[in-house]
């Protein structure tokens, strides 16, 4: 039997081995004659093509995230560049696209297109038409429009992509695209058209301001620095609806040749399908070494959506331009300030990396955070926060002028403590208080990320709200397939040595402890082309082109 054995274990050895490494696709994206652009699948040409591609779907990775890609090449104009990303991403994945449109539409209609009578529907096309005659007006001499200007080439290049590779049966409206896009803008896009749909604090009971709060994008941040300050940990958790599980981790490298258009050409983000941002948010920019994480403020005084804007970029564009253009964060701050429609209200944390020395101080302005309401964003540098350990992120405003012109102080008087909506006294800020200081390395890191122990944690008050990462499906009187649904995590040294981040998809179980997350009960929920369970594991990603540096 031995002898068998030994025969049959380089063979099986290679079966392990090809599992392990995901089945991906090579793809590159040309332009003909006529002008128009073709992709070519399994070949990978770097001289020709306008851009190329490496795309390995979510089944395939153990994380349950899929993984693009891109680089464009300098043969070609900024503006092919531009079109070329978008047009071989939406070649590549409109498989993922169309199934992550269905489980989005009904944030606005379930039926598919709204139509142009639907309020959001014609605020959109507002805006798209204020951007398009800003572009053609300042693209020339304004940085901010001049790259705005490739941002909404590249969204046409998905469209057109999406749709050369789509079958007949599965055309979608280009209104998917601005739907998936804008689903972060459109939380605070339907309230200002629409002022029943606003938040009535007076009435509504602690669950439904719970469920209000899950609804518009929820999410956790913890930095941290080690005692020594050997080495800074940084990542995030989103919370969302269950809906939006199908994932990418995107990487983009583009070659501009015209540098006012972009300072940062690499970056790695996850994502969604069809989706040219991040949402979450998470971004790692290579050559600024900036990171950018993201929670969600949620506005809750009615009045403040008055200030909600058409003319302006909305928060996925603004992010875009100011990832490319910033070097500092308090650059960042600046270019995210300017045109802001009021959509999408966050809190930003930008990092300086690249200034993180390790057994050294902290500098000045390694952390920056920026946080937008509708009519006002306001930035600053938060390092003396940091030096003291850890800076934790968790929906509540950070700058006083925001946390009082967004409704948190009226909520607080409404239901004091428990609504977690005081800052120091969020259950999230007890939590990362009590716990930060169990963080000592990257494991216990990831950890902290994915921690939800809200039966027996006296700060959660028996909600499963009440985590870092939170489980919306095991409450036990609204169960929602709502919550904390990935965790990304990297750290100084992982990011500046090849860009190296640690990645998962689906709600947590907090290492085994709590049932995985299965649609059974929610069959009612939009879940197209999802596993039934989600029980995924970490994996750890790279940027392609990191030796290249």
């Amino acid at each position: 039997g031995r002898y068998l054995m030994d025969a049959l274990l380089p063979s099986l050895l290679l079966v392990a081995l090809a599992r392990a490494s995901p089945a991906s696709t090579n793809a590159s994206a040309y332009k003909t004659a006529e002008g128009s652009f073709v992709v070519r699948i399994g070949v990978y040409d770097t001289k020709g093509a306008v851009a190329t591609a490496n795309y390995s779907a979510d089944v395939e990775h153990v994380s349950f995230f899929g993984h693009l890609a891109v680089e464009t090449h300098s043969n070609s104009s900024d503006e092919d560049q531009a079109y070329g990303l978008g047009f071989i991403e939406g070649y590549l994945t409109h498989e993922r696209i169309y199934n992550h449109y269905l489980n989005m539409r009904c944030q606005v209609n379930c039926s598919g297109d709204p139509g142009s009578d639907d309020p959001v529907v014609n605020w959109l096309k507002n805006q798209d038409t204020w951007l398009e005659s800003e572009i053609n007006r300042r693209s020339s001499w304004d940085p901010v429009f001049a790259h705005m200007k490739l941002v909404r080439l590249q969204f046409k290049g998905l469209i057109d992509g999406y749709a050369s590779a789509a079958p007949e049966s599965r055309q979608l409206p280009t209104w998917a695209f601005t739907l998936i896009n804008a689903v972060g803008d459109i939380f605070d896009i339907k309230p200002a058209v629409n002022e029943t749909a606003r938040p009535d604090v007076d009435r509504m009971s602690k669950e439904e301001l719970n469920l209000y709060k899950v609804k518009n994008g929820h999410c956790s941040v913890l930095v941290k620095v080690t005692g020594d300050f050997s080495e800074m940990f940084f990542g995030h958790s989103s919370w969302f609806t269950y809906s939006s599980m199908l994932r990418i981790y995107k990487q983009y490298r583009t070659r501009f040749s015209d540098a006012s258009r972009a300072v940062n050409q690499q970056m790695s983000f996850s994502s969604y399908p069809g989706m040219l941002s991040s949402l979450d948010d998470f971004y790692l920019m290579h050559d600024t070494k900036l990171v950018m994480l993201q929670t969600t403020n949620s506005v809750l005084d009615p009045n403040a959506f008055e200030k909600v804007t058409s003319e302006g970029l909305l928060a996925w564009q603004r992010i875009r331009t100011a990832n490319a253009l910033a070097k500092t964060g308090k650059q960042w701050s600046g270019i995210v300030s300017v045109w802001n429609t009021g959509t999408y209200n966050n809190q930003y944390m930008v990092i300086n990396v690249g200034a993180f020395k390790a057994n050294d101080g902290l500098p000045d302005d390694i952390l920056w955070v920026v946080e937008q309401m509708p009519g006002l964003v306001k930035g600053g540098d938060v390092t003396p926060a940091l030096r003291r350990g850890y800076w934790p992120s968790y929906n509540v405003p950070y700058w006083p002028e925001v946390y009082n012109g967004s409704g948190y102080a009226l909520m607080d008087q409404k239901e004091g403590h428990s609504i977690g909506s005081e800052y120091e006294l969020a259950p999230r800020a007890k939590i990362f208080r009590r716990d930060q200081g169990n963080v000592v390395d990257f494991e216990t890191y990831k950890h902290i990320m994915r921690y939800n122990d809200f039966k027996n944690d006296p700060y959660a008050e028996g909600s499963p709200y009440g985590a870092v990462c939170s489980r919306g499906d095991l409450s036990e009187t609204r169960p929602s397939p709502g919550g904390c649904y990935d965790t990304k995590a990297s750290s100084a040294s992982r990011f500046l040595d090849g860009g190296v981040a640690e990645i998962v998809n689906g709600p947590t179980t907090n290492g085994g402890e709590l049932p995985p997350f299965s649609w059974k009960n929610f069959e009612d929920s939009p879940h197209n082309g999802m596993p039934a369970v989600w029980n995924f594991t970490f994996e750890q990603v790279q940027s392609p082109w990191a030796m290249d540096q």
